[in-house]
């Protein structure tokens, strides 16, 4: 039979002899292909010449070319377990489960003593939510495989806990407690179990057996305290925790532990005598005292009765920690002193690869009309955080008070580009303001692309759109697009006073006079009439309309707000505008 491939008739005789041998390697664990072997030995070489082609197939992801050489094995030898395991592996490959199960349950009929086939139907029922033919699956597999146990009695007690089948489920963890020595993990589970149980006398004899097996590892005595008191007993707890102190007086957890008890009973005086003691201990964890602290701050009765003592003395105990500096600015900042941020910036100096802290700091700086405290907090953060979005765009802020708007632009495409995957509406708003800022440089083409981007990330970027819009009929370019685009933008916010001012100005550009009017008139009404701009769109609508006298008296109010001392904006159409005023007509 020829099988495609051209190689020499002796190397096509050791390879056949050899393909039995091959299969056992790689199938070990699984159900073999070569045994029981067929009869005829030119039948076997065949079997055996199609089941390595799908597994070489299937090695390739090549699905299809590997089921068809597995159904070629079938032909030839329909009793093979191994081949019905790869067809169920084939079939989970690609997503159906449903025969991927099928298979794998004629696999385990022709073998039911092979581990790999029954731990694989077993996790197809689990996936399935068929948890009684898992467990008897696994107490099979457990059965006839008692040396590799601790899998098979996890698995048990996962899928008996779920079933709520508790009893089967402490057997499970007994074997496995039995087989790996008692360790916390189990006595957590069996402790579960038996609350579940309403046997807390039996979960806790769990925990002395614990606290038997390592007496001279304090934890396990805090351990059962602190599931007294998760169960509501509070002096049982108390007393635990004091027993853990009696072998180890100077032991932080079980102190911090007990202070909360007291903390949490009303003992505040006792307990605070304890935080201090933790706090003021040099060798005490300092994550312990971390949590301390973090515990603290969501107690105000407690958070009051500290006092700065117990952070300096903690600075000076762990100077090289940046923890104690960041715990000092929290205390000092929630009481409103500013002092605070120098700590932050402390404790950055220690360890930079603090995220928030620097937001917190770049805020303070903003908070504080400090310019050159947010550019340089900004550009340092980017140093140890060059993939924030928020530290370019708050840079790309700086620059634009700075009026540096190239600055600005570049700053704000790293953010933009580093958003697109994370936050899709934020960088819409971030690239329709770099719409507005080349559109203040007088770059209309670029200004458009922008918009036009901003509005591609989100059709609902109504900013975007009204800008976008009044960039159009300022140009007088599209307007009907901006029409469009304007008339969304109202719709949103029918209250928003620019909007309304961009639909009216659209329309005035169109020569649609009388619906101008209806939109400056409610924009007017909603606060319009403290916009110079608004005001002088007003007059020349008004002017439109044949209210001359009216738009006179329009224009004079916009021109008084634009020379005004509190007005610092700047305004190029002021001479126009003056001779608007002047010759009490319209100018273009």
């Amino acid at each position: 039979m020829r099988f495609g491939i051209r190689i020499g008739r002796k190397l096509i005789g050791v390879l056949l002899l050899l393909l039995p041998l091959l299969v056992n390697s790689i199938q070990a664990g699984q159900p073999s292909a070569s045994s029981p072997l067929h009869p005829n030995p030119r039948v076997e070489r065949k079997f055996q010449y199609y089941f390595l082609e799908a597994l070489r197939q299937r090695s390739l992801k090549n699905y299809d070319a590997a089921a068809d050489n597995l159904y070629r094995c079938l032909c030839l030898d329909p009793n093979r377990a191994a081949v019905y395991s790869e067809l169920a592996n084939i079939n989970i490959s690609v997503g159906r489960i449903k025969l991927a199960k099928n298979y794998m349950l004629k696999a385990v009929s022709l073998d039911p003593t092979n581990v790999w086939t029954n731990q694989v139907l077993a996790q197809l029922y689990t996936d399935n939510n068929e948890y009684d033919l898992a467990a008897t699956t696994y107490e099979n597999v457990l059965k006839n495989n008692p040396e590799n146990s601790e899998y098979y009695y996890y698995m048990l007690a996962q899928i008996y806990t779920q079933t709520k089948q508790y009893d089967k489920a402490l057997n499970a963890w007994e074997g496995l407690e039995e087989s790996t020595g008692i360790n916390d993990r189990i006595t957590m589970e069996k402790f579960k179990i038996y609350v579940l149980q309403d046997k807390q006398k039996k979960a806790f004899s769990e925990v002395d057996k614990l606290i038997k097996a390592f007496p001279r590892d304090t934890k396990f005595k805090v351990l059962k305290g602190d599931l007294y008191q998760a169960v509501g007993d509070s002096k049982k707890a108390e007393k635990a925790y004091k027993n853990a102190l009696k072998s180890t007086p100077n032991d932080a957890v079980a102190k911090t532990q007990l202070a909360l008890l007291y903390v949490s009973t009303k003992r505040e005086d006792e307990g605070m005598n304890l935080i201090r003691s933790v706090l003021s201990d040099s060798s005490a964890d300092l994550e312990v005292k971390r949590n301390i602290l973090a515990y603290v701050a969501q107690d105000s009765i407690v958070l009051n009765r500290i006092d700065d003592s117990i952070f300096l003395n903690l600075i000076k105990m762990h100077s090289n920690e940046e923890f104690p500096y960041l715990a000092y600015s929290s205390f000092l900042i929630d009481k409103k002193n500013p002092e605070g941020f120098k700590y932050i910036r402390k404790a950055l100096e220690i360890n930079p690869k603090y995220e928030e802290s620097w937001s917190i700091l770049i805020n303070y700086y903003m908070m504080q009309n400090d310019t050159m405290g947010v550019y340089n907090t900004c550009t340092e953060a980017l140093e140890h955080f060059p993939e924030n979005p928020n530290f370019y765009y708050t840079l790309g802020m700086v620059y634009q008070n700075m009026d540096k708007k190239d600055s600005t632009i570049i700053a704000w495409e790293k953010s933009v580009e580093l958003l697109k995957s994370k936050n899709l509406p934020l960088a819409s708003v971030i690239q329709g303001s770099m719409g507005d800022i080349y559109s203040s440089m007088g770059k209309k083409a670029e200004a458009y692309a922008a918009y036009d981007s901003a509005i591609v990330m989100d059709e609902k970027n109504v900013l975007a759109l009204n800008n976008y819009a009044y960039s159009l009929a300022v140009d007088g370019q599209n307007l009907q697009k901006a029409e469009r685009m304007s008339g969304i933008a109202v719709q949103s916010s029918p209250k928003n006073a620019i909007y309304l001012d961009t639909y009216a100005w659209v329309y005035f550009k169109q020569g649609n006079y009388l619906l101008a009017m209806m939109y400056i008139e409610q924009a007017y009404a909603n606060g319009g009439g403290s916009n110079a701009e608004m005001l002088e769109h007003y007059g020349d609508i008004l002017f439109m309309n044949g209210e001359k006298g009216k738009a006179l008296e329009i224009w004079k109010q916009a021109y008084a707000m634009r020379t005004s001392e509190s007005n610092t904006e700047k305004y190029d159409g002021l001479e126009k505008l003056k001779q608007k005023i002047e010759s009490g007509e319209y100018v273009e």
